[in-house]
């Protein structure tokens, strides 16, 4: 509902006119009432359900800047959108061209990896170092307090010994639930 106290202001040319109405002015708004999958992974597409959301121009995730204004596709019951890299687990607020904004319900939850273990530690310089926990398969970088982030990995523990470009290849094919780095590409960067 845009305005509840039944005025309506009319402009026309140079004059302006208020108009009262017997009639409350009522606005569709896109209303979502569920998210698939949920959680989501960064840089995949989301399904949105609901109610008119052929309505919306622009979708806005929490953590994100700029809103989302080109579709995968729209119909009125459902909107699939690719979800930004930057996505915080949050509501989405949809915009029609009315301008009005309605927000989600229920947050839309992002799945981030999870670290269990780091070990040995402490480390010495020149030694592997092993992490484990899940969805290991999304991690694109490690940073550490000090040091520039690590781009690469020694090796996937429980695969042969490869290089930085198999690893790349193999964490995306598999869910690594842990894999092995040399300190001393943290230390030594």
């Amino acid at each position: 509902m845009l305005k509840q106290d039944h005025w309506c202001y009319i402009t026309s040319g140079t004059d302006s006119a208020d108009l009262r109405t017997a009639d409350t002015l009522k606005v569709k708004l896109p209303v979502a009432t569920g998210f698939a999958p949920n959680p989501v992974l960064h840089a995949t597409n989301v399904t949105i359900t609901g109610t008119d959301l052929d309505l919306t121009k622009k979708v806005m995730f929490t953590g994100v800047t700029d809103a989302v204004t080109s579709f995968v596709s729209q119909s009125a019951t459902q909107l699939v959108v690719k979800v930004p890299g930057s996505t915080q687990k949050g509501k989405l607020t949809f915009v029609p061209a009315s301008g009005v904004a309605s927000v989600s319900a229920a947050d839309l939850d992002v799945r981030l990896p999870s670290i269990a273990t780091m070990l040995p530690s402490p480390i010495d310089t020149g030694t592997n170092l092993t992490i484990t926990g899940t969805d290991l398969n999304l991690v694109t970088s490690i940073s550490f307090v000090g040091p520039a982030p690590v781009y690469n990995f020694c090796k996937p523990v429980g695969y042969p010994d490869c290089c930085e470009s198999s690893f790349r290849n193999i964490k995306r094919k598999a869910d690594i639930r842990s894999f092995e780095f040399y300190a001393d590409c943290v230390i030594n960067r």
